[in-house]
């Protein structure tokens, strides 16, 4: 995917000082968050070069994340949703307040941003108008200078990769340039991309929702922009775990179910093979980890996800010319293959001057 090179002046850069300061509102979903709290929302209203409003939304946290709130941040607009909807239906409670905002964020409770982290976001989706969505140079909390991702992707068999993880640095994302996903962890997106395709698909309850809905957006004509000057530090699963029982469960449960959705009927064919193979693979990896058992519960349960998924594919809006999911596809094999190498993953331009 290409680089954007970025211009030379850009109304609202917090490094320029002065111009627009365009209104964010910023969703934050919490579940038993209340550790993470002080540095997220602290670092969320020191934000400058744009006007931020902070909306809570709590799946009713029980360890008294909702109480500090209306104690310490009393400007933040708290939703109190009364039980533990998911990370997707949380989310959209956050989104069917965010009003008029032109831009709307989502920035995990576990995570702290530098103080232009924001404004860096929208500023890169206003210089690429092809962009709808940004994501972050986002980097592990514990160890700062190693990254925690750049972004995501999917290859063809559709296992996830999240770019640059648990790198120092990842040659070819220096600089803006396109990716297939951000993180749900932190991205920013114009509202016009909630307008066309909605929010997120609140059948998924953890992981594999912001994959999937940054790709029912790119079919809808809206790329995904990584803004390396905006910096963001991710605890990455400090709430729920990379290997805990729910994790690996809604992990494996939203691979083939996120496939049936989106891809068009003869790719899926063609590539199903593969990812059938690759969740083996995936299996044998968490029985490695102890964790065979809930891997294969929720690849069991995939299979009626599958049907119910492949029953909103009738809903989806048509898929605008030119914007073909299997290159994304191909893409995320181009870096998965970079990140095994430890080598650069090369831009369109790149493969324009090879032909």
């Amino acid at each position: 995917m290409d680089q954007v090179k970025a211009g030379d002046q850009v109304k609202g850069d917090p490094t320029r000082g002065g111009g627009i300061e365009h209104r964010v509102a910023v969703i934050v979903p919490t579940y038993r968050s209340r550790s993470f709290l002080p540095a997220c929302l602290g670092s969320l209203e020191a934000q400058v070069g744009v006007r931020v409003e902070i909306i809570v939304s709590d799946n009713d946290s029980d360890d008294g994340s909702v109480a500090y709130i209306r104690e310490h941040h009393p400007r933040v607009r708290l939703i109190e949703n009364g039980a533990n909807l998911g990370f997707s239906a949380a989310v959209n409670r956050g989104l069917a307040k965010a009003g008029r905002a032109p831009f709307i964020a989502l920035i995990n409770p576990d995570t702290h941003t530098r103080s232009d982290c924001l404004a860096r976001l929208v500023d890169g989706l206003i210089q690429t108008g092809e962009a709808g969505i940004a994501a972050p140079r986002m980097m592990s909390a514990n160890n700062p200078d190693r990254i925690d991702n750049l972004g995501l992707a999917v290859t063809s068999a559709f296992g996830q990769v999240s770019i640059g993880g648990g790198r120092e640095s990842f040659t070819g994302f220096n600089e803006q340039r396109f990716v297939p996903a951000a993180c749900g962890g932190g991205m920013l997106f114009r509202s016009e991309v909630f307008q066309a395709i909605g929010g997120f698909d609140e059948d998924y309850f953890l992981c594999w929702e912001d994959l999937e809905f940054c790709f029912r957006a790119y079919r809808s004509g809206f790329k995904c922009l990584h803004v390396p000057e905006a910096v963001l530090y991710h605890a990455s699963t400090a709430i729920m775990g990379h290997w805990s029982r729910i994790n690996v469960f809604h992990y494996c449960r939203g691979a083939l179910p996120t496939a049936c959705k989106l891809l068009p009927m003869h790719d899926l064919i063609a590539l199903f093979p593969l990812m059938i193979l690759n969740r083996f693979k995936i299996a044998v990896l968490y029985a490695k980890g102890g964790r065979l058992i809930t891997a294969l519960e929720g690849e069991l349960s995939s299979i009626p996800f599958m049907w119910r998924m492949w029953k909103k594919r009738r809903s989806l809006p048509p898929r605008r010319p030119g914007f073909r999911l299997k290159d994304l596809l191909r893409e995320g094999d181009r870096i998965r293959k970079a990140m095994k190498c430890n080598d650069r993953v090369p831009t369109d331009r790149d493969r324009e001057g090879e032909g």
